[in-house]
């Protein structure tokens, strides 16, 4: 399990008994289940695949897709920003449906379903406000491919992506940054150093300390697994294991 990441433990209710093994990202997941250490990895589809695939990993495969429990995909505000939260709810809304497909295909293998296009119409409240607030600060993570990572030290992935579309629609400029973690990032938009955490999904531990906006994108979520161990067909086949 990725330590700071509270999505994958309500996923594993059905198992009854297992054993987490910490790892900080994908690719020490990875390298815990190539090694014996590990028996399986929870983790949204298009993270899993790109990463095997530009890691050039065998011996890895996906079992269990969780159609059942996909995970929507928010920006991220703190409480306090109530009118950000409405700004950016309205411009993830004014995004056409060809223009998100096209974000969405430059970065995903399979296509997801899209948003419908509503138009943007701000308030005068609303660009009072964003007029008032012209550096807005986005966090993103560094190693979530191919939704954000750094590429020569910059954000890159599909969510800098659709960011940059949303500046256009709001017309602004985001101040973008890299956090070190999702625990980082968390703590940056409640002290104030940043505005919005980007990438991130909505749970139970979360929804009482930020604000979410509609949900931009929605990924299904699989179990990694050894080619050549046990299958598992089912999550309570996880009961015992790592």
């Amino acid at each position: 399990v990725i330590a700071g990441d509270p999505n994958q433990y309500p996923m594993l209710d059905p198992v009854e008994e297992f054993t987490p093994v910490p790892v900080s990202n994908v690719s020490e997941a990875v390298g815990q289940i190539l090694s014996g250490q590990a028996d399986a990895f929870l983790a949204p589809v298009p993270v899993v695949s790109d990463y095997l695939q530009s890691a050039m990993v065998n011996g890895i495969g996906l079992s269990v897709l969780l159609d059942n429990s996909p995970v929507d995909v928010v920006l991220r505000v703190d409480t306090d920003r109530d009118l950000l939260y409405q700004v950016l709810n309205k411009a993830i809304a004014a995004i056409g449906h060809n223009e998100h497909r096209t974000i969405r295909q430059s970065w995903l293998q399979a296509d997801q379903p899209s948003l419908e296009r509503s138009g943007l119409e701000l308030s005068g409240s609303d660009m009072e406000w964003l007029k008032q607030h012209p550096d807005l600060k986005v966090a993103f993570r560094a190693d979530w491919p191919p939704f954000e990572y750094t590429q020569d030290g910059r954000p890159t992935g599909l969510v800098p992506d659709l960011l940059t579309r949303l500046e256009t629609e709001l017309n602004v400029r985001f101040t973008r940054t890299v956090a070190g973690s999702r625990m980082d990032a968390e703590e940056k938009l409640r002290s104030g150093e940043v505005d919005i955490l980007p990438g991130l999904s909505r749970t139970p531990r979360t929804e009482e300390a930020f604000l979410f906006t509609r949900a931009y994108l929605t990924v299904p979520i699989a179990l990694a697994i050894r080619d050549d161990g046990r299958f598992i067909g089912d999550l309570r086949e996880l009961r015992t294991e790592r």
